[in-house]
């Protein structure tokens, strides 16, 4: 004989796996300053603020418990690759980062410098509680840590002049960098 089958109720309790991509969308800002390093004067500020815009992509998992039937703790962790990037350029007037060439084309030091998201990692926890059978509202805290590459190329000049003295090298003193 046939029985009616089993149904079971919908549980949020155990554990799950899953894989995620995306785009996103973001901003870097970045202040230079040129300065004579020699002299330790500054010579020329300038920034720039460039999208720093990519794919995402990786991997999450978590466990959750079901204190009751309404009230929901869980932990979870995630790891994504990125792609985003993004390559400011500063350039610094001749006739101020470097006089000793007597141009005052704006081609006299130029800093190219590249910023890459390579990765990042969260890690939270969870307490929450079911509205309905399917649904749950819940709130997260946790750890974000992340691997962002920085580099740069200043190009444009030369460290010394016909009489063997230095002349102006452009430094970066001062950076911020902002991610949303």
């Amino acid at each position: 004989a046939y029985g009616a089958p089993i149904v079971t109720a919908w549980s949020w309790a155990g554990p799950y796996l899953g894989i995620n991509v995306g785009y996103s969308v973001g901003k870097s800002k970045t202040d230079t300053a040129f300065s004579d390093a020699t002299a330790g004067s500054p010579l020329f500020a300038t920034g720039s603020s460039d999208n720093l815009n990519g794919i995402i992509a990786g991997f999450q998992g978590g466990y959750n418990w079901m204190a009751s039937n309404w009230l929901i703790a869980g932990i979870e962790a995630d790891i994504q690759l990125s792609t985003q990037n993004t390559t400011p350029t500063f350039i610094c007037p001749g006739a101020i980062c470097n006089p000793a060439i007597g141009d005052s084309a704006p081609v006299a030091a130029r800093f190219d410098r590249a910023l890459k998201l390579d990765w990042f990692a969260t890690v939270r926890g969870r307490l929450g509680a079911t509205v309905t059978a399917d649904t749950m509202m819940y709130l997260t805290a946790g750890l974000a840590i992340a691997e962002i590459r920085t580099s740069g190329t200043i190009s444009g000049f030369s460290p010394v002049d016909t009489s063997g003295n230095p002349n102006v090298t452009p430094k970066v003193t001062a950076e911020t960098l902002q991610c949303h």
